[in-house]
């Protein structure tokens, strides 16, 4: 059962890749969306929900040595579909996504990285949730600025 749950939150060894295994995990999500382009708000509110629920319960099982190793790449899938929530899925819009949430996620503005020393897997999860709510309003802000400025 660990086997198959280190499965999971490494998205089938995503995780395992050298260097950024976050940002390969990060564009995987960018792929499932293109592909999901008439998402409604119901079906994102479900996936979300349901894959953290899913991280938090696999990283409580197998209780990690480190805070936040870097093969549980499954909260970036949360994060990622969270960012783009509520937007159109156009390749534009998906990279300014993709960008904007990396750049969250790695920077870890106030309270991101705060939230890291929650429990039981929370901490793992919760600071990609954070990343992706700023990323989901900077887009808005990008596309209300654009339409002022047309």
């Amino acid at each position: 059962m660990k086997n198959l749950s280190r499965l999971i939150l490494s998205l089938i060894f995503i995780g395992h890749i050298p260097l950024i295994p976050g940002t390969f995990a990060s564009f995987v999500c960018c792929f499932i969306l293109f592909f999901l382009p008439n998402r409604s708000i119901f079906l994102d509110i479900t996936v979300i929900s349901s894959i953290i629920l899913l991280s938090v319960g696999l990283v409580h099982y197998n209780r990690p040595s480190q805070k936040d190793p870097r093969y549980i790449v499954l909260d970036e899938i949360v994060g990622m579909w969270i960012t783009m929530s509520g937007h159109k899925t156009t390749i534009l819009s998906l990279s300014a996504g993709f960008i904007l949430f990396r750049f969250f996620d790695i920077m870890k503005p106030y309270p991101v990285k705060k939230l890291e020393g929650l429990p039981n897997g929370w901490g793992i999860v919760a600071d990609d949730i954070l990343a992706g709510v700023y990323a989901n309003f900077s887009l808005w802000l990008i596309k209300i600025v654009q339409k002022s400025l047309l």
